[in-house]
């Protein structure tokens, strides 16, 4: 027995795909601000930033230019972390040594100068010692 009643079907109307994001439309990735250096370091090298979509396609060109390896995180896992580690490689940021501070290591800092007291030796006592143990330690 054959089932004459036929299950509707689906609709069938095509989905019109949108059009490719253009670097205008506004679709292009997003850099945060934080990571606002290493979107420069890349514009740098030559790479469009505005025409990147995905922060995936961010990390895999930032690795790539920048040598920083091949794998990349599973492609459920979150990029920002890896995004901010490849720019710490690729972007170090640059300190000034505060104004008025030393240069050279103070006690504060740990060095604590010798263990005991320094005598200063004469080189002329030195040497007529030295004679004197020569002359005198002689066992002949």
């Amino acid at each position: 027995m054959q089932n004459s009643a036929k299950a509707p079907r689906a609709n069938t109307q095509k989905v019109q795909k949108s059009p490719k994001a253009t670097i205008g439309d506004g679709r292009s990735y997003t850099w945060p601000e934080s990571l606002f250096p290493l979107r420069d370091w890349l514009r740098k090298h030559g790479v469009d930033v505005g025409a990147l979509k995905s922060e995936r396609q961010a990390l895999w060109l930032a690795k790539r230019l920048g040598h920083q390896g091949k794998k990349m995180p599973h492609r459920l896992a979150p990029l920002f972390p890896d995004l901010l580690k490849v720019q710490r490689t690729l972007c170090p940021v640059k300190t000034a040594l505060p104004q008025g501070r030393p240069l050279a290591p103070t006690k504060e800092r740990g060095t604590f100068g010798p263990a005991s007291p320094v005598r200063s030796v004469s080189i002329a006592a030195y040497l007529a010692e030295k004679a004197a143990a020569q002359d005198g330690g002689s066992h002949g």
